[in-house]
């Protein structure tokens, strides 16, 4: 694909504010304050629940601030701010999160709806949303169970980013955030039953199980073992207990192991092992990009360069496969955080910033390139929109949706384009969650090495 001599920065962030107005679109005011209704923008019933992370409001709210911050636009800020209520009044009245990994999951449940409200906090220093994230960390430590030998404790029972390593995650950032050393020594404690989870894997290396999936093993970064030893390697760094640090260990050799690689060396990862026949994707939940991340932890921890240079292969082998432009069968029709294009530019970028390194800026202007020629210009109520059709469900490829969420849609490729934006104007917003690495500005000191 050709690049543009000079990407429009103006358009990238026209379409990122495009993509509020789509999700404005779907704006439901309640007796309660904004409600942002997941009907209508699926043909199936919403993925996760309405005011989580993952899809709903905390999401929202989290790209609404992040477009306060790049922007300086006062009126995202008052919308993130009315979106608050909404939140309190499920978090008080109608908390059940029926369709989270669990309760206290970090991108399906109350820890990532409290991450966005501490945002919140942090952004205004109103103390409502800091007793918010104080009332929500009590309720996590309170349900904790502990477990069966007495060594840690848990939530549900499966320990991937997407359930209990992300509960641990969150609670490490606000311990941080509030200077709660109470919350970090029971995290700490906590996270030693990630410890005894390690199995060894038969070819070669050892593993965790982030989630169950068919009795398979599932590689990928946030339901996989990459995750489970990033979660392991964030508790060694508060706690400088060695025992965290050796469970680490020969994580980075299942990896290797498990890699398949084309004619050219370039590495693939397949979603689920084992398996006659593989899908292998690029994203974050599922590929390289999510991989990617385990990786430049292991770098920032060891400072081993072949680390470093395992995240440049797995990124050039996300270019190799086709990717931004064509859609293999691990990169179909999706443009998420997730598993899609917005996950892909996010590493990208985050491993310029690393290393300074210019071809993955123009990995992620290409990237750009193609979110933005994606998506669908409609006029709604007078309004011009984004908004981005997927077949999310890879399995379902007749399921055409277009979702508003952070996840898993139009917010997530606004958030995406936006980090660029701010890139490419020297005034970098870029984000990072608790489970990303990546810097948040360039490094510097690295010279470039094309």
């Amino acid at each position: 694909m050709a690049i543009k001599a000079e990407l429009d920065t103006k358009e990238l962030l026209n379409v990122a504010e495009l993509a509020k107005n789509y999700i404005d679109s779907k704006i439901e005011k309640t007796d309660h304050g904004i409600r942002y209704s997941l009907e209508g923008s699926a043909n199936s019933d919403p993925y996760f629940d309405e005011i989580c992370l993952y899809s709903g409001s905390a999401g929202i709210v989290h790209y609404l601030l992040q477009l306060y911050k790049t922007t300086g636009k006062q009126q995202y800020l008052e919308q993130a701010e009315k979106s608050y209520p909404y939140i309190e009044y499920r978090w008080r009245e109608k908390p059940d999160l029926s369709l989270a990994f669990s309760p206290w999951a970090f991108t399906s449940g109350f820890a990532g709806v409290a991450y966005a409200v501490s945002e919140l906090y942090t952004t205004t220093h109103n103390k409502k949303y800091k007793k918010f994230v104080e009332e929500v960390v009590a309720e996590i430590i309170k349900n904790a169970k502990p477990a069966d030998d007495g060594i840690g404790a848990y939530w549900s029972g499966s320990f991937g980013i997407v359930a209990d390593s992300g509960t641990l995650l969150f609670l490490l950032y606000v311990a941080d955030l509030f200077e709660r050393h109470d919350w970090q020594e029971f995290t700490v404690n906590a996270g030693r039953i990630l410890i005894g989870q390690k199995k060894k894997y038969s070819e070669g290396g050892y593993y965790f199980e982030g989630s169950q999936f068919n009795e398979q093993i599932v590689p990928g970064f946030p339901i996989g073992a990459g995750g489970v030893a990033f979660t392991l390697w964030k508790l060694y760094d508060v706690s400088r207990d060695e025992v965290f640090k050796q469970a680490t260990e020969g994580i980075d050799d299942f990896y290797r192991t498990i890699y398949r690689y084309d004619d050219k060396g370039f590495v693939k990862i397949p979603h689920d092992i084992p398996n006659e026949n593989p899908v292998y994707y690029l994203g974050y939940c599922g590929g390289n990009a999510g991989v990617a991340r385990y990786f430049y932890k292991l770098y920032q921890e060891t400072g081993e360069a072949k680390h470093l240079n395992e995240v440049e292969l797995l990124l050039d082998s996300i270019v190799a496969a086709g990717a931004p432009e064509i859609h293999s069968e691990g990169y179909w029709n999706t443009v998420a955080q997730c598993c899609g294009s917005s996950s892909i530019l996010n590493t990208f970028l985050g491993f310029y910033l690393a290393t300074n390194k210019k071809k993955f800026l123009n990995y992620a202007k290409r990237t750009a390139e193609q979110i933005i020629g994606d998506a669908h210009y409609e006029l709604e109520g007078g309004d011009k929109l984004a908004k981005w059709y997927e077949a999310y469900t890879r399995l379902e490829p007749q399921n055409i949706s277009a979702p508003i969420g952070f996840y898993d849609g139009a917010a997530g490729a606004g958030s995406a384009l936006l980090q660029l934006y701010s890139v490419l104007t020297e005034h970098p917003q870029v984000p990072r969650s608790v489970d990303d690495p990546f810097p948040t500005e360039k490094k510097q000191e690295v010279k470039e090495n094309d």
